[in-house]
């Protein structure tokens, strides 16, 4: 990475002292008003300043230059959710980025699951509001932006100039955002139909955020899409589960619910295999392991899905590169690679305005030949690419061309969170807030809604937007879903049994918990690891930035953080117990407190989070794991950033 600048030495116009650039942009002036109307004198603990770890949202100053704090904690969020085990890696990129995905990157559900709301997050809602600005051109709302886009098309196709001024048009774009604000005005997603263009009542019956699919309302910048995003893994896995049991359309011809189930010791995988093996045997199969093709079948789909899960990765990446190249954020300055992508759109534009359609159709039709019958040519020429240059593939990627210094999101949050650490003021975790959220519309301000010349936005009059952003509480409380484990007085019999079993299941976990006490007292290795895991309700847990409770082998206590000298250390009641520097830290990796059906099942009786665990690795090779950490995702994102490490994801 480049170097940072610290608090004691002002940015300079430009430092590059590797190709990735860095360039501290000025912050509007309104942000910086508004921040300095919430800043207050900053307390110092242990030599780190402390920007607002403890303190609302609304109290904490600003964070970085050029970038408000919600926009900073929307992207360490998302590198919670995404990060899950780090590697220290002597690999550096030519262009100074780390956290890469290793080759020898492992697979887990959860990372699944991790790059299917990037997924979602980044290209699906990229496409769709691409497709919606489609739909707003077609609609001829706008007249006048329509008519200019209708006139520009057909005089170019007329005198076939078509494909030079649509890649003239795409250069513009490229290198100028006013630009691309005036051929695309802004507009909230929830509120442009799909197909019409037409204005439309956002599904979450209120617009409460703006680059959100349902219109949803949130308390913090992104937290919507964040929450549709999980709502969509969770609908892919429910449509699964469905067509993997299939089910009759009607069901039992009794109506009562008939509930037997008993508890389930299986794991998810195991447990589809389960309901598999059972639907077959009430289908009449009598055994279903005489089908040899369920082993092989599972083994083939597990690797599809570790392949899958890399191509989803990388596709991910690439757009986020493509998108922060034409949006830079601070700490990085892309104009660089923006004048490269620009300049190859000119190239292609030159050659359009040479190459006849006849020598284009031939070299399409040459391409698919050599695709075709040609693998033996390129697997020669391949190796001896290889042989004279070793890794040109690597080097001829998007990522080291025309995104060369590029980052994604999570290299974007890693190089805010070292640029707090080179300033002695660590930047405070994403502030949680339990409860409902704000039932406020969205002002319609012009940089959410706009329209160009005199065009009115989405040809609507301001009564029909008022109209369209307006609360709805039928249409709120019908987006909220089913809360079936709330208690209502005229719950059904099904709810009065869930609530039984619930209340069952809490009994359960609370004798579960004073157990473990016990059997870690006697010195029971599994149950140390899980003491404090469950919190108690008086417990109030230390926030940082220096301190965050642990427990290391039964004892609790405190994880330190001493930035001066670079060293984590552990104490319990005042006494040190364990210490390494932080530079011989050479793998990372969260844990959970629980297994996966405990934790469920704790979770869902008790009614609150669970304390996750930390393990490390160091240098000779030691390893060592904490538990019950509240705060474990801070503490990994201070330990990631503090050091002089690389790392890449494992």
């Amino acid at each position: 990475m480049a170097t940072l600048p610290t608090s004691s030495t002002p940015p300079s116009p430009r430092m590059a002292d590797t190709p990735a650039e860095v360039l501290i942009m000025p912050q509007p002036a309104e942000d910086l008003a508004s921040a300095a109307e919430v800043s207050q004198p900053e307390p110092i603990v242990q030599g780190v300043i402390d920007p607002g770890w403890d303190t609302s949202k609304d109290q904490v100053g600003l964070l970085a230059d050029g970038i408000i704090n919600e926009e900073i904690w929307m992207l360490v969020r998302r590198l919670n959710k995404v990060v899950f085990s780090v590697k220290h890696t002597p690999r550096v990129s030519p262009d100074g980025l780390d956290l890469d995905a290793s080759p020898d990157q492992d697979f887990s559900p959860n990372k699944m699951r991790a790059q299917l709301e990037r997924l979602y997050m980044g290209i699906i809602i990229g496409s769709l509001a691409f497709v919606k600005h489609i739909s707003r051109l077609r609609s001829w709302n706008e007249k006048t932006r329509t008519g200019v886009f209708c006139s520009v098309y057909f005089f170019m196709w007329a005198i076939d100039y078509l494909m030079p001024a649509a890649l003239i048009f795409l250069w513009i774009l490229v290198i100028s955002p006013k630009a691309r604000a005036t051929a695309f005005p802004p507009a909230p997603i929830s509120l442009v139909g799909t197909l019409s263009g037409n204005l439309t009542k956002p599904n979450a019956g209120i617009l409460g955020s703006v680059d959100s699919v349902t219109g949803a309302p949130e308390n913090m910048q992104g937290e919507a899409v964040e929450n549709e995003s999980s709502n969509f893994v969770t609908g892919l896995a429910a449509i699964g589960v469905n067509i993997m049991s299939s089910g009759e359309i009607h069901g039992e011809p009794n109506t009562e619910e008939n509930s037997f189930s008993g508890s389930m010791k299986a794991t998810p995988n195991e447990l589809v295999q389960m309901i598999a093996t059972g639907k077959d045997k009430a289908e009449g199969i009598d055994r279903p392991s005489m089908d040899k093709s369920k082993g092989p079948m599972e083994t083939i789909m597990w690797s599809f899905a570790k392949s899958g899960m890399t191509g989803m990765e990388s596709a991910n990446n690439i757009w986020e590169k493509f998108a922060n190249l034409l949006d830079p954020k601070p700490p990085f300055n892309t104009s660089t690679q923006s004048a490269t992508l620009a300049s190859i759109l000119l190239a292609i534009c030159g050659l359009s305005l040479i190459l006849t359609r006849n020598m284009f159709l031939r070299s399409m039709t040459l391409t698919f030949g050599m695709a075709l019958f040609g693998g033996p040519l390129m697997k020669s020429a391949s190796s001896w690419m290889e042989s004279s240059r070793p890794g040109w593939s690597e080097y001829a990627s998007l990522e080291r061309t025309i995104l060369h210094g590029v980052p994604n999101n999570n290299q974007l949050a890693l190089a805010l969170l070292r640029q707090g650490e080179k300033q002695s003021a660590p930047l405070p975790p994403p502030p949680t807030q339990r409860g409902g959220v704000s039932h406020d519309s969205v002002p319609l301000t012009s940089d959410v809604l706009a329209a160009a010349s005199t065009d009115l936005p989405l040809g609507a009059t301001p009564e029909e937007l008022l109209d369209a952003t307006a609360p709805n509480e039928e249409l709120l409380d019908e987006a909220g879903g089913d809360d079936i484990e709330i208690s209502k007085t005229n719950s059904k019999e099904p709810h009065k049994v869930l609530r039984i079993m619930k209340g069952a299941a809490k009994l359960g976990v609370r004798g579960f918990v004073a157990l473990d006490k016990t059997r870690a007292k006697l010195g029971h290795p599994g149950a140390k690891n899980r003491v404090g895991v469950v919190p108690s309700k008086k417990f109030e847990p230390v926030i940082g930035p220096t301190d965050f409770d642990a427990s290391y082998e039964g004892k609790v206590g405190i994880l330190s953080i001493d930035g001066a000298n670079s060293t984590l250390t552990f104490s319990s009641k005042n006494e040190k117990v364990w210490s390494v520097p932080i530079p011989e830290i050479t793998a990372l990796r969260k844990h959970s407190g629980y297994g996966f059906k405990t934790k469920m099942t704790a979770g869902w009786a008790l009614d609150q989070r669970l304390s996750d665990s930390l393990g490390f690795t160091d240098s000779r090779g030691n390893v060592w794991a904490f538990t019950a950490i509240p705060k474990r995702d801070a503490l990994f994102n201070r330990l990631i950033a503090i050091g002089e490490q690389k790392w890449e994801l494992m």
